[in-house]
């Protein structure tokens, strides 16, 4: 049986996705958390694969979550070794860390939302990554990013603000900074606690339902209703229908020709159908590529 080692740096950011469908393979997950006392192992004798997950704090914040230099050594044994690791966001950085590379605080700022996935030509050709080089979108919720890799990495994807999105750190290490392993839980776990300023699906959708929607499309492609569609929102409530007189989110992935310039962020103006007249308050660009409008219906219904 193949035995993964799991380092887990927060309750809030535990295997989810990956854990099950690890589990489902026929693997045994163990799954450290030194930050509830338990030890890490100071080599990979006894495991057969190497996974650090995410965390809040940052990579080399050494000094106040001690445990984060021995993980880096483990990245460096499991590079020396030809052990496989994967690096999730804060594991990335990690990795990326210590194996030469640089983290820092992103200067565009933290990336939060469902951000295409920007993959470089070699990710089709990659061991690990290269069956999922089409097409898709991940989770991020980021304050830092590596912003140099290691001699001799080779970057794998790039975010849409031009950030290393996923890169192979080593022969044998790879790192991701999106959230392959956030299910509905992890994510609703995640803003429960955070509120994220432009990532608050909880009132922005408003049910489970729709937020795994968002979660699985990084890994069956972007669903048809909101490439062909309208989510409502009425109250911090997904809706089917609002009314004349209601204020109401509208969330689109096209964002529709109105105002003076155009629709685009910021801009206010009316749209207006057979059907129905939107008069437009605010537009935000807040989740990935996702356009949120903020108005009133005027008429009619939406």
């Amino acid at each position: 049986m193949v035995t993964l080692l799991v380092v887990q740096h927060e309750d809030e950011c535990p295997p989810g996705l990956l854990g099950r469908w690890w589990a489902d393979d026929g693997c045994r997950l163990d799954v450290r958390r030194p930050y509830a006392g338990d030890a890490l192992p100071h080599d990979l004798t006894e495991h057969d694969a190497l996974v650090v997950l995410g965390g809040h704090m940052g990579a080399d914040d050494d000094a106040t979550h001690p445990w984060l230099t021995t993980t880096k050594q483990l990245f460096r044994v499991a590079a020396g070794g030809g052990v496989p690791a994967l690096g999730v966001c804060l594991g990335h950085q990690v990795a990326a860390s210590a194996l030469g590379g640089r983290v820092t605080p992103n200067p565009a700022g933290p990336q939060t939302g469902l951000l295409r996935v920007g993959w470089e030509e070699a990710a089709g050709r990659d061991a690990l990554l290269g069956d999922l080089a089409t097409p898709r979108r991940g989770v991020h919720w980021n304050d830092d990013v590596v912003v140099e890799l290691p001699a001799g990495a080779v970057r794998l994807a790039t975010a849409p603000g031009g950030e290393v999105q996923a890169a192979r750190l080593a022969t044998s290490v790879w790192g991701v900074q999106w959230h392959p392993e956030a299910d509905v839980d992890v994510v609703f776990l995640d803003l429960n606690l955070n509120g994220r300023d432009g990532f608050d699906l909880l009132t922005t959708f408003g049910t489970r339902a729709r937020i795994g929607a968002l979660v699985s499309d990084f890994f069956v492609g972007p669903t048809s209703r909101f490439d062909l569609g309208n989510a409502l929102v009425v109250d911090g409530k997904e809706v089917d229908r609002a009314d004349s007189g209601q204020e109401v989110t509208v969330l689109t992935n096209q964002t529709p020709f109105y105002g003076e310039s155009g629709g685009q962020i910021g801009d206010t103006g009316k749209i207006i159908s057979g059907e129905f007249n939107f008069e437009v308050t605010d537009v935000q660009k807040k989740l990935g590529d996702l356009f949120v409008h903020y108005g009133k219906v005027i008429r009619g219904s939406v």
